[in-house]
C-alpha cells in the first residue's frame, strides 16, 4: 500500500485505459512507448492490454500481444523477438 507504487499502477491503468480506447494504430504506437520501458523493433498489442506499471516490461523486435493480454510487471518482464504472449504473461 505505499502511495508512490499506488500512484505508479493508477498512471499504468490510466495509460492502458486510454491505448485501448484507441482504433488508430498509428495513434496506439504513441501510447504503448509511454507504457512499456522499451521497446526494441516493430510491435503489436491488441486492445484489452492490461499492466500494474508498464516501466517494468521490455519488448523486443515483432511482438505480437493477443487481445486481453495481462502483463504482471511487479517484477521485470522480459518479451523476446518474434514473441507471441497471451492472456496471461509474468
Amino acid at each position: 500500500m505505499d502511495q508512490e507504487l499506488v500512484k505508479e499502477r493508477e498512471r499504468a491503468h490510466r495509460l492502458t485505459h486510454k491505448y485501448n480506447q484507441i482504433e488508430d494504430e498509428h495513434t496506439s504506437g504513441k501510447w504503448i512507448k509511454e507504457i512499456f520501458q522499451t521497446i526494441e523493433g516493430r510491435i503489436k498489442v491488441e486492445a484489452g492490454l492490461r499492466v500494474d506499471y508498464g516501466y517494468n516490461i521490455h519488448v523486443g523486435d515483432h511482438v505480437y500481444a493477443n487481445f486481453h493480454c495481462i502483463l504482471l510487471d511487479g517484477g521485470e518482464i522480459r518479451i523476446g523477438e518474434n514473441a507471441l504472449p497471451g492472456p496471461v504473461f509474468h
